[in-house]
């Protein structure tokens, strides 16, 4: 599979960038409970302060490492790579989810981010793959028939390469 063939990365920042960032946070008083520490690093991730939260991730993973919410946390730092269009990066966040939490309740998200992200990637025979799964697994995902959509897209550009 290509994903087993991209290196395991995690999102981290460029070193400009990380000292602002944590001065930033120094002032921040960390939360004891992880729902309530989950809540603040969200907080960040919708302000699109994708350094920060990038660094809030990495506390909760360090100090929580089994928490249910720990998929959530995964799920975020693959939509920060996503966004910052480090497409092999969230492919890994992704995938990470679904080896080490099968049963979590949002695998139809991650199965359309995965292919969005192989598509941009130009990759369009493995965006096909996890499509197709998406589809068979997850019939009644509000997801499903934009999965369809772009299924059908795709068969009907065969011959036509995405550069």
């Amino acid at each position: 599979s290509q994903v087993t063939k991209i290196s395991k990365e995690s999102v981290t920042l460029d070193d400009a960038g990380k000292n602002q960032q944590r001065e930033i946070l120094s002032g921040v008083k960390r939360p004891e409970q992880p729902e309530n520490f989950f809540e603040l690093l969200n907080s960040y991730f919708v302000q699109k302060e994708y350094g920060i939260t990038a660094i809030l991730c990495n506390e909760f993973k360090a100090k929580w490492p089994s928490h249910h919410l720990e998929a959530q946390v995964l799920f975020l730092e693959g939509e920060m790579a996503f966004f910052r269009q480090a497409y092999q990066k969230a492919i890994i966040s992704y995938q990470n989810i679904r080896e080490t939490y099968p049963d979590n309740h949002f695998n139809d998200q991650i199965l359309f981010k995965i292919s969005q992200s192989f598509l941009k990637l130009g990759m369009k025979k493995e965006a096909k793959t996890f499509l197709t799964e998406l589809i068979k697994k997850y019939k009644n995902s509000p997801l499903t028939k934009k999965a369809q959509k772009i299924l059908k897209q795709l068969k009907g550009r065969k011959g036509n390469k995405k550069r």
